[in-house]
């Protein structure tokens, strides 16, 4: 799809020393602490906001959708709505009780859960064929 731009985060993964949860006391009543592999994506909260309000300050649509549940992303929906009066929508992958509450008072004119099988009827059938050949879905691709 032309108008369709894909802009990727990244995902960091470092050792850390955190508490084991629930929280369990060693023989010194001090908490114990286990090494793990702390993961945490980078970057798209910002790439989404970028071109959201870019988005929104050329006119680009009407209406903007944000799929997340990251309160990050509250103050430029409120700016989309407030200083350049256009409508957001937000996509919530999270059940009505775990959307972000925060997200929800920014006055959006929808909000709709998408859930794995909204995510299941999206998918493109399982090979493709173009002017360039046949691209296929990989096995893992539902």
């Amino acid at each position: 799809m032309p108008r369709t731009k894909i802009y990727l985060g990244k995902f960091r993964i470092d050792p850390r020393v955190m508490p084991l949860h629930p929280t369990k006391l060693g023989s010194d009543g001090m908490p114990i602490y286990v090494k793990v592999k702390k993961t945490e994506e980078k970057g798209s909260d910002v790439n989404l906001a970028s071109h959201a309000l870019l988005d929104a300050f050329r006119c680009d649509a009407s209406a903007y959708a944000i799929l997340s549940n990251d309160s990050d992303l509250v103050t430029p929906m409120r700016k989309i709505q407030e200083k350049l009066n256009a409508k957001t929508i937000l996509l919530s992958p999270m059940d009505s009780k775990r959307t972000s509450n925060e997200l929800r008072q920014t006055g959006p004119m929808l909000i709709r859960r998408i859930t794995g099988d909204d995510l299941r009827a999206c998918q493109l059938p399982p090979s493709i064929a173009d002017a360039h050949g046949v691209v296929h879905r990989p096995n893992n691709g539902r």
